[in-house]
């Protein structure tokens, strides 16, 4: 499978399309039907989407930093991704 690397010249071409659609396909799934709901009141769900996330950009060739911060009184609850 080709990946959309950063700074690649190939990737989103018009060959490459069919295979682009198709890995959109695949995380969105992967984000509504196999994780689901994601919300305060799941913070696991919300943690499997952000690992998913963190691992593609991170296969793309960025660097990814989770910022943690408090909600209702709960440090490191919730998080910011940041990508470099």
């Amino acid at each position: 499978m080709t990946s959309l690397k950063r700074g690649a010249s190939e990737g989103a071409g018009p060959s490459n399309y069919e295979e682009l659609i198709e890995r959109l396909r695949r995380h969105v799934d992967r984000l509504a039907g196999l994780i689901g709901p994601r919300h305060v009141g799941c913070l696991s769900a919300l943690d499997a989407a952000a690992s998913l996330i963190e691992r593609e950009l991170s296969h793309c060739g960025y660097t990814v930093q989770r910022q943690a911060y408090a909600v209702h009184g709960v440090a490191g609850a919730l998080f910011h991704l940041c990508v470099t």
